[in-house]
């Protein structure tokens, strides 16, 4: 789906999810970055960060990547990523668990969870004031299609 936004709306949909993520205009400078350095690589790599999925991949269908290299790249990122967490888990699993069970799990993630989302969004907030929100003119002139 991002994909398909990038090649309709082009460089206009990065500030869409600038602004939706409550990033700055220096999240998309970053990406942009990133995009033009690995090139279809960025989407292999992508899987890994959240923010850069969904850059990457509005910016592949901006910068003419055919549909077909994105789905391949997309599709072995995907399994580099699971492999990774199916990995994790196997190793740390055990442990986990029983660190879980010795210290009441329930409580502990009833708590841990909304204290993680209130820091994420304090800290996006903080950002967003520091480095000032996304101006679309700025996004859709320095952030342009990216080529080949």
């Amino acid at each position: 789906m991002p994909y398909l936004a990038g090649a309709i709306t082009g460089p206009r949909i990065l500030a869409f999810y600038c602004r939706i993520t409550l990033g700055s205009i220096d999240c998309i400078d970053k990406t942009v970055g990133y995009f033009r350095r690995f090139g279809a690589a960025a989407i292999l790599f992508s899987r890994f960060s959240t923010s850069v999925r969904l850059f990457a991949s509005a910016l592949s269908g901006c910068g003419h990547i055919s549909y077909g290299k994105f789905i391949a790249f997309d599709f072995v990122g995907t399994v580099l990523y699971a492999v990774a967490w199916v990995t994790v888990g196997y190793l740390v699993g055990d442990q986990a668990t029983e660190f879980l069970e010795r210290h009441r799990a329930s409580r502990f993630l009833v708590l841990l969870a909304p204290a993680a989302l209130a820091l994420l969004i304090g800290y996006r907030v903080w950002r967003r004031r520091r480095y000032g929100p996304p101006r679309a003119e700025a996004v859709i002139a320095e952030a342009s299609c990216v080529d080949k």
